[in-house]
């Protein structure tokens, strides 16, 4: 439940801002939606049409199978076959980080969406503690991670002219008071340490709090940019 719950909250988070920002009933694009849950959400908090593309077909036809609100499309991120600014915002949660071409794909979103875009990451120094920049990833999932300047670089160089915010996702006050006595439950969760996978299995999306990142942040789990 922990991965699970800490993507769900960034996603909540996310259709909160979203719907704040776009007009009832607007299109909105999830690109790289995966299984189908958060585009589900984020149709929900903006009663509108989520258009959830992803590069997998059977992901995709779970996704229609499974989640009413959302619409299914195979889609190229790099490449996303949509009219320029068709979408009243976009969004793009734990994708950067798989993507050979990150500039593209970030220019594809901001191609795209005429409102807001979010993206999220996890925090290269502590998802993966000693990875420096640009170095390969231990995970074989991951292409490249990123700290908060080499995120805010490379949107601010995709995007148009619209300013960029990060947000970091942290973990809340039950979860540090774990870490407190037993150390960092992620790490503890990828050793499959019995006592992480009992509490991890408690966890919530409300174990997650998101605040703007200051430039002294070293504690952030996740990354999130608004633009």
């Amino acid at each position: 439940m922990y991965w699970f719950s800490r993507h769900l909250a960034c996603y909540e988070w996310v259709a909160t801002k979203v719907a704040a920002q776009v007009p009832v009933g607007a299109m909105v694009l999830d690109a790289g939606a995966g299984e189908g849950y958060g585009a589900q959400a984020i149709a929900q908090r903006t009663s509108g049409c989520v258009f959830a593309a992803d590069l997998d077909l059977p992901t995709v036809a779970h996704l229609g199978a499974n989640y009413p609100d959302a619409v299914g499309v195979v889609a190229n991120l790099v490449a996303l076959p949509f009219r320029d600014r068709a979408f009243a915002a976009a969004v793009s949660l734990q994708v950067i980080e798989h993507m050979w071409d990150p500039q593209s794909y970030l220019r594809e979103l901001d191609r795209c969406s005429r409102g807001p875009i979010v993206i999220s990451t996890p925090n290269r120094p502590v998802h993966s503690p000693g990875l420096g920049p640009g170095e390969d990833p231990t995970n074989p999932f991951h292409v490249r991670e990123f700290d908060g300047l080499e995120l805010r670089a490379l949107v601010e160089r995709a995007s148009s002219a619209r300013p960029v915010a990060l947000f970091g996702l942290h973990h809340g006050d039950r979860i540090q008071r774990w870490e407190g006595r037993h150390g960092s439950l992620a790490s503890a969760l990828l050793e499959e340490d019995a006592r992480a996978r009992d509490f991890a299995a408690t966890v919530t999306a409300a174990d997650f709090t998101i605040a703007p990142l200051t430039d002294d942040d070293t504690t952030a789990q996740d990354l999130i940019a608004l633009w």
